[in-house]
């Protein structure tokens, strides 16, 4: 359940909508609003099932493409040393 208030999160709801992961309440949403939403949700198996292809996408683009650190890494030519 998404309760987009500013920044990227209006974009971020945007997207959970488009992929089935979960719906929008609004800000001004009485509690039971809110409850009757994650009820919904909870209730609902196709958010469960978009929700993990969601999931395993993200866990692959992760494993699969580098992160912030990685490119910084490359640009400056160096790795540095983990601690064991």
């Amino acid at each position: 359940m998404c309760i987009p208030m500013g920044r990227d999160q209006r974009a971020n709801t945007t997207r959970v909508l488009r992929l089935g992961a979960g719906v929008r309440v609004g800000k001004g949403a009485s509690a039971s609003r809110v409850a009757a939403a994650i009820g919904y949700v909870l209730d609902e198996p196709a958010f469960t099932a978009n929700a993990g292809h969601v999931a395993q996408m993200l866990a692959t683009e992760a494993a699969t493409y580098p992160n912030a650190a990685d490119e910084v890494e490359a640009m400056v030519g160096s790795t540095p040393a983990h601690d064991t």
